[in-house]
């Protein structure tokens, strides 16, 4: 199974805290940018903002615009969401 398989299997039953850990595995075999953007989104939606800044401030691949923008997306879907079920 590929990595791209485990993102996409974790990614659609949400367990991002799995994914987080198994990112980190695979990071100390191969710091490539699809390892390294995934693991930085999956800290992001687990909320770990000080690892996700640390990871940030040190040397890496990951495409952060990416990251950024897709989580600043779903950020604004889910207000989105819960806005709309107040009303």
């Amino acid at each position: 199974m590929s990595e791209q398989d485990v993102v996409a299997i974790a990614s659609r039953s949400g367990n991002y805290e799995d994914l987080v850990r198994y990112l980190q595995m695979a990071r100390k075999k191969s710091r490539d940018t699809f390892v390294e953007t995934e693991l930085a989104f999956a800290l992001a939606k687990t909320h770990r903002f000080s690892e996700l800044e640390e990871f940030i401030s040190a040397p890496n691949h990951a495409n952060l615009t990416l990251v950024f923008t897709l989580f600043s997306r779903i950020s604004v879907l889910y207000n989105d969401q819960l806005v709309q079920n107040v009303n």
